[in-house]
């Protein structure tokens, strides 16, 4: 493994070296210091796309691999700034990377990190950000209200346990001005209903895909799905997911009927309470309709159902009928 002063002068005489940040980037996956891997492996990616060099292509290539694997595997190690106040060694590889992508699994005691970790100027270029909340949900919504989200276009946020629901409101009203340039949202929380939903449908004026999981049937229902047809920004929705409700096949009909969703084109409806029925609505809407995706796990239709659904020619999935996902609390 190189020393501090060998990675500075490396890094010195040309940041954008592809082969430098080539060898650092291994160096350091062979000392497990996946998160300075991860840095070193992207900003040589940058480099090499920047300035194509046919001989180094099958390195690029893996570390495109390397890249992917890390960001599966790893995500706990890859935590952009917020590194530097854990491991001192890695301070001089987040001033030069400035990750894109970035996925956060916060435990309770690294709760008060996020503030300065998402603040830090090497997020700047900052575009995905993926954050699993496992502890202190409320104060990690606080810490969140006081971050910035202007460069973001997809956004996750996945709590384990409930925050106060004051405090998420607040939250999406607080940070509003900046969600500007966000497409993708995916919300998980314990528990949402109607009006947490439609208080974070509100905040977002350019979604693509609007994700929306929780582990209660009961709070989600068919008013949420009338909102969502009613509402024109619906038109820029290619991918819906309403995850653990009572939406129902009237829900489903009121969805897939709106001229605002007639873009749709996946629709990820698990965890519900959905019969033949709903399958009876797509065989009559289908042909009219941009939807090729649909999910209906863990619903309530019947071997009638399914045989119907595999005529239409969508892809669809239909796993564990009349059961409820294993992590999912009674209702």
């Amino acid at each position: 493994m190189f020393n501090q002063e060998e990675i500075r002068q490396m890094l010195s005489q040309n940041p954008e070296d592809f082969m430098t940040l080539y060898r650092l980037s291994l160096a350091f996956l062979e000392d497990c210091c996946y998160g300075a891997s991860f840095a070193m492996a992207e900003r040589a990616i940058a480099s090499y796309e920047k300035t194509p060099n046919t001989p180094f292509q099958s390195r690029y290539f893996e570390l495109k691999r390397l890249h992917s694997r890390l960001l599966h595997e790893h995500l706990a190690d890859i935590i952009g700034p917020a590194a530097s106040l854990i491991d001192p060694r890695w301070m001089p590889i987040f001033k030069l990377g400035r990750p894109r992508e970035m996925a956060l699994d916060v435990p309770p005691e690294l709760t008060d990190e996020l503030i300065p970790a998402l603040n830090a100027p090497q997020l700047k270029r900052l575009r995905y950000l993926n954050l699993h909340i496992n502890g202190r949900a409320t104060q990690a919504i606080y810490a969140l209200t006081q971050c910035h989200f202007d460069t973001l276009r997809a956004l996750k946020l996945s709590f384990d346990e409930m925050p106060d629901v004051r405090a998420l409101y607040q939250f999406f009203e607080i940070c509003r001005p900046e969600f500007t340039g966000i497409v993708s949202l995916t919300v998980q929380i314990p528990s949402i209903d109607d009006a947490l939903a439609l208080h974070i449908r509100a905040a977002f004026d350019t979604l693509e895909t609007f994700e929306l999981i929780s582990r209660t049937r009961h709070g989600i229902t068919e008013r949420l799905c009338e909102a969502i047809a009613d509402d024109p920004k619906s038109k820029a929705l290619t991918r819906l997911a309403l995850i653990g409700t009572s939406i129902g096949d009237k829900g489903l009909f009121t969805l897939l009927s709106s001229e605002n969703l007639s873009t749709l084109q996946v629709l990820d409806v698990q965890d519900g309470i959905l019969t033949n029925n709903a399958i009876r609505i797509l065989q009559g809407i289908h042909t009219q309709s941009s939807l090729h995706s649909i999910n209906l796990d863990f619903n309530q239709i019947d071997p009638a159902g399914i045989h119907m659904l595999k005529s239409l020619g969508i892809s669809y999935s239909v796993a564990h009928q009349h059961r409820r996902p294993l992590t999912a609390e009674g209702d």
